[in-house]
């Protein structure tokens, strides 16, 4: 008797430890049982619904330059410009191999990332006052890269992008964000919900890098009881070792 509740005990820890390391083992079960919730999807959110689902976008908006120059000072500073948070996961998010695509984390899932936050003070006091916001980045591609196709990793995310600096097209060139069959062409100090859940990628193929502000927020589940355990897998990704790890690049 002893010898089976030692096993058992053995098999609850690994499975513990596998889910706590690679946490997409949790999240792909958890995915197909959220998205039997009867809220609203799209791929790409109308403004009502942006005003409804994050009213805060208005004061990025009103920003946008603020942001930008705050985010490129930061950049400009980093010692390895090549930095993507995603390397510190091990979802497969597809093709797109995490190159010339730099990801600077301010919030992973809660999860503040104190030396850089404080770099970038409009970001640091507005992020304080909005706690819905789970996740903040800045989102740089480099000259002629594409993100290919990918899926999501969570379905309890909704996220936003404001564009900060984007690049004009020269003759066949191009730059912009797909969700499934859509397209949305970004355009400076204005803003997009879309569901990255779907699948999606970015382009872009003109001579300049382009800059967003990526942002994370809650679905707003229908059913409450989708909304309470939504809140605790974000609580608990922000507590990952690979999200504290993320934070502190």
């Amino acid at each position: 008797m002893i010898f089976f509740v030692g096993v058992i005990i053995i098999i609850i820890c690994l499975i513990i430890l596998a889910i706590w390391y690679r946490p997409e083992l949790l999240l792909y079960p958890l995915n197909y049982t959220l998205r039997l919730d009867s809220s609203v999807r799209r791929n790409f959110y109308s403004p009502a619904e942006l005003d409804n689902i994050f009213p805060a976008h208005q004061e990025l908006e009103t920003a946008w330059e603020i942001i930008r120059d705050e985010g490129y000072a930061l950049y400009d500073a980093l010692p390895n410009k090549d930095i993507n948070y995603l390397e510190y996961y091990h979802m497969d998010l597809g093709k797109e191999n995490k190159q010339h695509w730099t990801t600077i984390p301010l919030r992973l899932f809660g999860h503040d990332a104190t030396y850089d936050i404080t770099k970038c003070p409009y970001l640091y006091c507005l992020l304080r006052q909005h706690p819905e916001i789970k996740s903040c980045l800045f989102s740089i591609m480099q000259a002629g890269k594409i993100i290919e196709p990918h899926y999501g990793p969570y379905d309890g995310l909704i996220r936003y992008q404001l564009a900060l600096d984007i690049p004009t097209c020269e003759k066949e060139e191009e730059c912009y964000l797909h969700v499934a069959s859509e397209r949305y062409q970004w355009k400076n100090g204005e803003s997009v919900l879309f569901d990255e859940s779907n699948l999606h990628g970015a382009v872009n193929t003109t001579s300049k890098r382009r800059m967003v502000l990526l942002i994370d927020v809650k679905r707003p589940y229908d059913f409450v009881l989708w909304r309470w355990l939504n809140s605790i897998v974000v609580m608990g990704m922000g507590a990952l070792p690979a999200t504290k790890s993320a934070v502190l690049l």
